[in-house]
């Protein structure tokens, strides 16, 4: 595994992922092996600030509030999956505007692609995942058919470009 970041941010990272609750933090201790920024589960009503990595939980929808705090949402999924990263995506441009760098991976669903189209028209910076890369390129070709990114990038690049992120 890639090292994610070199040194400290001064941006908030969010990372959504379908996974299952009987991965318990898996995720989060990778992440943390890799990484010399905290990373952290969200919880209900976590505020949001700079310099931490912060990692959606299973079975959970992630939204933002206007007063920069998480809040976890367990209403129905949407498209077979929750947390869902559309929603979590639309709700980040509700907040941020166009202040939104979304990054799109390798995934077996179209998950993402609508939300990482509102960022674009928001104003905000998109990357896919080259889908040559991606074990399942669905996600990013989705994505592509409805949007053309900044950047189409291998797992190689998108990590360079996390860890040279600035304010």
């Amino acid at each position: 595994m890639l090292p994610l970041v070199e040194r400290e941010h001064s941006v908030p990272i969010l990372v959504v992922l379908h996974r299952k609750a009987s991965d318990g933090n898996m995720l989060e201790t990778i992440l943390q092996l890799k990484s010399k920024i905290k990373v952290t589960e969200i919880e209900d009503k976590m505020p949001i600030k700079n310099d931490t990595i912060y990692v959606a939980p299973a079975n959970y929808h992630v939204l933002i509030e206007n007063n920069h705090e998480f809040t976890l949402d367990y209403s129905e999924k949407v498209n077979f999956s929750r947390p869902n990263i559309d929603v979590c995506m639309n709700s980040l441009v509700d907040v941020y505007g166009s202040k939104i760098i979304g990054i799109l991976l390798s995934g077996a669903n179209e998950d993402g692609a609508e939300g990482l189209k509102r960022i674009s028209e928001s104003g905000g910076f998109t990357i896919i995942q080259s889908p040559k890369s991606c074990k399942f390129p669905i996600m990013p070709e989705a994505a592509e058919k409805l949007l053309k990114p900044n950047l189409k990038l291998t797992p190689e690049q998108i990590a360079e470009f996390i860890t040279n992120l600035k304010n």
